[in-house]
């Protein structure tokens, strides 16, 4: 801070008026938040940085996604779906949204392949503890709308046989 060290403890500072840097690079207060919709391909992981050198999120987002204060996404879509997810450097509403204490329903829209089996709708569109979601025909015989406030990756597993 201003060209020396912290205390361990720590310290306030002033935006206003304080200098503070990192390894030499000047740390500037967020003015502005900055949000991202992408429509996350197939195959793409949702995370900003992975260790196995998979495509991310951040990855298919490009410059904007490095560029600034670090965008992180909201929420978690698996590899092998794909659809509308929100990535920010918004940290409060990104609580806010994948809290479950604020009770945000999320819906998702799953083709399924084959015919589910009444045991599989059942379990959807009854209420019980052992599953968490709802589940809908939309009319077209294998397209289901799930809406949940909490979302698992058995919702992606629902295969029918």
């Amino acid at each position: 801070m201003n060209g020396e060290r912290p205390p361990p403890s720590g310290v306030l500072i002033d935006p206003s008026k304080d200098e503070v840097t990192v390894d030499g690079r000047a740390i500037k207060p967020v003015t502005r938040h900055r949000y991202v919709m992408l429509n996350k391909p197939l195959g793409v992981i949702t995370t900003a940085k992975d260790e196995s050198d998979r495509t991310t999120v951040i990855d298919v987002v490009g410059e904007e996604g490095h560029a600034g204060h670090r965008l992180f996404p909201v929420g978690r879509l698996d590899a092998d779906t794909s659809g509308l997810l929100l990535l920010t450097d918004d940290g409060e509403l990104a609580f806010r949204l994948t809290h479950p204490r604020y009770k945000v329903s999320k819906e998702y829209i799953a083709i399924v392949i084959g015919s589910p089996s009444a045991a599989h709708m059942a379990c959807l569109t009854t209420k019980n503890d052992a599953c968490p979601y709802r589940c809908s025909a939309t009319g077209a015989e294998a397209l289901y709308t799930m809406t949940t406030l909490r979302a698992t990756s058995r919702m992606v597993a629902m295969n029918s046989t």
